[in-house]
């Protein structure tokens, strides 16, 4: 949850976006150019692409701001992910715990560096690019440790970051699918960064998707217990939605997993 009070929230162009009014903010004379090769996001062929890769790269910002620990949060590990934040722009406390999902922070790694491969393929945004550079590949590897369950495999759904423990020991199936994704697309932006450590932790991932989770109907089962259980506990309906976070996760990454390597 986004705190629609915090400080400094682009709320005028969220409050556009959410109201339908974005294509009254995007008009623009810039048009596309036929044979002209497209170098940065400020002359992309169409107002409206101008208007999300700027959008986009706002949102990411106030994500690395205000959920994703780089120092602002003393009191919590570097690159602790927080699910809420207060009126004030600090970490949520709700008198017991200060909650992060790690299933959603994963997602937002692999959104995010899907978005990134984006907008580095239309020369824009490089210093956002650098600037993810150093907290994308570390986000992944602190928050999938404090999230996976090794034993069940699984990443579970809710965790402590005051008490370093899980509140919620339910896993359910979907984080798995949008590991891979984060996983996959990170190393393809970010070669360089720990990129063994990344894979091992995607492959752990797949894995646990594959082997605890997926059913020979082809469907994942929803949520298993922190024993390995499977259990009666709905934290979304797969088989009603069966192309967000399974399909389309898996679905991006298969380009990649299935191209020639040169290693």
């Amino acid at each position: 949850m986004i705190c629609t009070k915090t400080p400094d929230l682009p709320s005028r162009k969220f409050r556009s976006m959410l109201g339908g009014n974005a294509r009254q903010r995007i008009k623009s004379p810039v048009g596309n150019v036929d044979g002209k090769a497209l170098r940065n996001s400020n002359i992309l062929p169409f107002p409206e692409e101008r208007f999300w890769a700027e959008t986009a790269a706002e949102f990411i910002e106030f994500i690395f701001r205000y959920h994703v620990n780089t120092g602002a949060y003393p009191e919590l590990r570097k690159f602790d992910f927080i699910e809420s934040v207060d009126a004030g722009g600090r970490a949520w406390h709700d008198g017991r715990v200060i909650f992060s999902d790690p299933g959603h922070a994963l997602e937002f790694v692999g959104l995010t560096a899907k978005v990134l491969s984006a907008l580095r393929q239309n020369g824009g945004h490089g210093d956002l690019i650098d600037k993810a550079r150093n907290i994308l590949p570390d986000l992944f590897l602190h928050v999938f440790d404090y999230g996976f369950n090794r034993k069940a495999g699984g990443i579970c759904k809710g965790y402590d970051l005051a008490g370093r423990k899980a509140v919620n020991p339910d896993m359910p199936w979907w984080s798995l699918p949008e590991t891979v994704r984060a996983g996959v697309f990170l190393t393809e932006l970010y070669p360089e960064c720990c990129t063994g450590e990344i894979l091992l932790r995607t492959g752990a991932a797949f894995q646990a998707f594959c082997q605890g989770f997926l059913r020979e109907s082809g469907f994942a089962c929803q949520t298993r217990a922190a024993d390995g259980r499977i259990i009666n506990v709905i934290p979304a309906v797969p088989d009603l939605d069966p192309g967000y976070h399974t399909n389309l996760s898996l679905m991006d990454v298969f380009p990649s997993l299935s191209a020639p390597s040169d290693q």
